[in-house]
């Protein structure tokens, strides 16, 4: 069973394969759904940037997302990768809201 984040990446990533790659009528199954997304990834004339807003938990992305990839990844959570994440981190802090004075 999927809960309502899953089944919008999957719509998401079959959206963007239909777009760019191929028919996407023939993947019935959610695996079948992120390993055509991960090859669309890693070809080397696939999208230049994707980026993945709000994903739960980073470690989803070993569902989805190959190692090696030509593609630019933009990547939002609230949790943190696991320690040894072989890509770059950035963090941020909790906004503020400040007043502008003119």
């Amino acid at each position: 069973m999927l809960n309502s984040y899953d089944e919008a990446m999957l719509r998401t990533m079959r959206d963007l394969l239909d777009d760019y790659v191929q028919d996407t009528s023939d993947l019935t199954e959610a695996s079948l759904i992120r390993g055509a997304f991960g090859r669309l990834l890693a070809h080397l004339h696939g999208q230049p940037l994707v980026v993945i807003d709000g994903i739960p938990d980073p470690a989803m992305l070993d569902q989805f997302v190959p190692r090696a990839t030509h593609t630019r990844l933009v990547i939002t959570s609230r949790r943190l990768p696991p320690k040894n994440w072989p890509s770059p981190v950035v963090t941020i802090d909790a906004m503020k809201m400040m007043k502008h004075s003119s």
